[in-house]
């Protein structure tokens, strides 16, 4: 699928820059010697990353490596890079439940600053998480977003080790329901990407919130308070029990009497 090798380049920077297709990239009429174009792979063979926008002899514009840095296109990147550049614009985002030793959180929305948003951040030691954002009372969550390689075990040991808040965007069903879409239509992408991110079926928790972290950035509810409910039920339960037990030791003891 040759045609396929890169639907879209970004401007101005290889990972936090826009995110343009070739035609967008033609319609802007930028002067071609000052635009940059770059490769969003992270292995890409280019050590510069640098693409370039070319017109195929039926007229199509398409992005190309300079040449003997031509690699092929890795399938996922494209859902991955849309979801990534969604977050990045994002100033709200529905997070899933979790509950920890003492506190229940609900799922709620939660206010980041977009202008803090960061894409491949590896500034906590080696770990290189796909989106970080800054919530307006101050919390980094980390978030993974799964396409067709799930975070290693030991991405997890380490993300659990740093305690950083970090929740995981399961998004392979939707890859292998849509592979070919996926694969060679930003359209399509980027009209599923509010959906995919939204929907917290997709959505678990690598890392939860630590018990301080909750109590100052989350709403929630104390578990002794539903604990409290479930022992006065319990009680109440037991006490209902008791003089059933008593009303049918009583009946028995008659019942034994008369036949005597």
């Amino acid at each position: 699928m040759k045609m396929f090798k890169n639907p879209v380049a970004k401007i101005g920077d290889p990972i936090q820059g826009k995110i343009i297709t070739p035609i967008d990239a033609e319609g802007e009429n930028n002067p071609r010697d000052k635009v940059k174009y770059y490769c969003p792979c992270q292995n890409c063979k280019d050590p510069d990353r640098l693409l370039v926008l070319s017109r195929s002899p039926k007229g199509n514009y398409f992005f190309k490596h300079r040449s003997g840095f031509e690699h092929e296109w890795k399938p996922m990147t494209l859902l991955h890079l849309y979801i990534q550049e969604y977050l990045a614009k994002e100033n709200i985002i529905l997070i899933k439940d979790f509950n920890t030793k003492n506190f229940k959180v609900r799922k709620q929305n939660i206010s980041i600053n977009p202008f803090m948003t960061t894409i491949e951040d590896n500034c906590h030691e080696d770990i290189r998480f796909d989106v970080t954002v800054i919530t307006k009372s101050g919390l980094k969550i980390t978030i993974e977003v799964i396409v067709t390689n799930d975070i290693t075990q030991q991405k997890v040991d380490k993300i659990r080790k740093s305690k950083i808040p970090t929740l995981r965007i399961d998004l392979s069903q939707f890859y292998y329901e849509n592979r070919l879409e996926c694969q060679s239509d930003p359209e399509f992408v980027k009209s599923h990407t509010k959906g995919l991110v939204e929907d917290i079926a997709n959505q678990d928790w690598v890392q939860t919130p630590s018990e301080n972290e909750v109590r100052k950035h989350f709403e929630f509810v104390e578990k002794k308070d539903e604990t409290g409910w479930g022992i006065v039920a319990l009680i109440f339960g037991v006490i209902v029990l008791f003089g059933i037990a008593n009303n049918f030791q009583g009946s028995t003891f008659k019942s034994r009497s008369y036949f005597n």
